[in-house]
Formats: structure tokens, sequence, C-alpha cells
């Protein structure tokens, strides 16, 4: 009877302990929580067997945060010159984007430029994120 008390201290011991560690939560502002919020392996998989590449970016803007802004960058930016268009990714939160392009058509800072200049029609940013 001792032995199985003790086990039953033991164990209300360790479920004790268990709810003093934290938890981890992802906060969206590393860069690995931005990524994972738009991150798609068929995709990358696919632009890599399609010698394409993926550039990831934040963006920002006094736009809300709504499915309509969603679409609108997808339609907006998957309209750029060298981007494939089905592989555009957004996150409103954290305010992320996933993209292919296509090398031979632009140079990734070409490719930041425009996307930009998309993106201010509407008083937004956007900045690559470092890979």
């Amino acid at each position: 009877m001792k032995h199985a008390n003790n086990q039953w201290r033991t164990a209300l011991l360790a479920c004790a302990l268990c709810c003093l560690i934290p938890t981890a939560r992802a906060c969206g502002h590393c860069l690995e929580d931005r990524v994972a919020s738009v991150y798609d392996h068929a995709l990358v998989e696919h632009s890599k067997q399609n010698k394409q590449v993926m550039m990831y970016l934040v963006w920002d803007g006094p736009v809300d945060r709504t499915a309509a802004t969603r679409q609108w960058l997808l339609k907006a930016l998957g309209a750029v010159r060298g981007v494939v268009a089905h592989s555009v990714r957004v996150s409103l939160e954290p305010p992320t984007i996933a993209l292919a392009y296509d090398p031979l058509q632009t140079r990734s800072a070409d490719l930041e430029k425009a996307l930009q200049g998309k993106l201010s029609a509407k008083g937004m940013t956007a900045s690559a994120l470092p890979m």
C-alpha cells in the first residue's frame, strides 16, 4: 500500500511541475514564425524542380487585415513580372508573403522593387526576409 501511495504522489508532483513549465508560443515576430505562416512544402519542392526561387517578405501598411486585403495581395503580386502567379501565399497575421519567381526573368532586387511598387499603390510596404 505504501508503494502505491508513493507512485500516486510522484505522479501528482510530475503533473504539478508540468503545469509550471511555460509553453512556447509563436510571437509572429521572428523569422521562423513568419516563414511558417506562409510555408508550403509542396510549393517549395515544385519550385525547386522548375528552377524557381522562393522569396519571403514582410508587408505592412494602413490597411485592414481582411480577406479582401489578402485577395488583393494575391492578385496584385501574382501579376508582377517574373512571379509565378499560383505560388503567392499571404498571411495576414503575421503579415508575410511567400512567392516563387523565375530567376531567368528577374533578379531578386528588381523583383523586390517591383513588388514594392505594386504595394505602394495602397500605401503598403514590403521588404524581403533574409534567407
